[in-house]
């Protein structure tokens, strides 16, 4: 897998400023993002910022996994953008990549909260043609948090939102063979939301 690019759809209805700016996300590593923006430290991208980043390696055999300093997130959009917004993931030489015999689980984890009068009404996930067998799904809570904040190899489940519903998490998936996937969701998120994104890769 060269690249992962996760992309969440956005619309705002009215635009206010505030004093109180956040700082755009920035290009860097996932080891700086999960120093520098989490525990509510906020970057922005488009009318969304993010916290509460966080990765891990759930699973790994056969070789030696990458580290959260060899990942690198690189915003997807402007900060004055309101229709789309999210990160591309690279690793090592615009890689993340796994040697034949080798098996690597990532989970990489994040909340977003929309500002103003915006909703977020989708998201889409692409990865560029893999080598060897891959699987990545994203996990989505609207206004609600995972009723598990860790991942234990099985879909998580969403507590009740804050408007009250019930609606369970929200899923898209990309693998070998099928490099594209999106939703609308449904139903939107009105202020915030919890995302998993876990990466499976097998070594051919």
């Amino acid at each position: 897998m060269r690249t992962l690019q996760s992309l969440i759809f956005c619309s705002l209805i009215v635009s206010v400023l505030h004093a109180d700016a956040v700082p755009a996300c920035p290009a860097d590593e996932t080891a700086q993002y999960y120093e520098l923006f989490a525990n509510g430290n906020k970057c922005s991208n488009g009318i969304l910022n993010f916290t509460n980043f966080n990765f891990e390696v759930y699973q790994s055999s056969g070789g030696a996994p990458l580290t959260a300093s060899q990942i690198d997130l690189t915003p997807i959009g402007t900060p004055d953008e309101t229709g789309v917004t999210g990160f591309t993931f690279t690793g090592p030489d615009g890689q993340i990549t796994v040697q034949p015999g080798e098996d690597e689980t990532y989970i990489f984890s994040w909340l977003f909260l929309i500002n103003d009068s915006g909703t977020a009404g989708g998201t889409s996930l692409t990865i560029n043609p893999p080598g060897g067998d891959v699987t990545i799904t994203e996990y989505f809570c609207l206004d609600s948090n995972f009723q598990n904040n860790q991942y234990d190899g099985s879909a998580p489940g969403c507590t009740t939102s804050v408007e009250g519903s019930g609606a369970g998490v929200q899923v898209v998936t990309v693998a070998t063979g099928n490099l594209f996937d999106s939703i609308t969701f449904n139903p939107r998120a009105q202020d915030y939301a919890n995302v998993m994104t876990v990466v499976q890769l097998i070594g051919g």
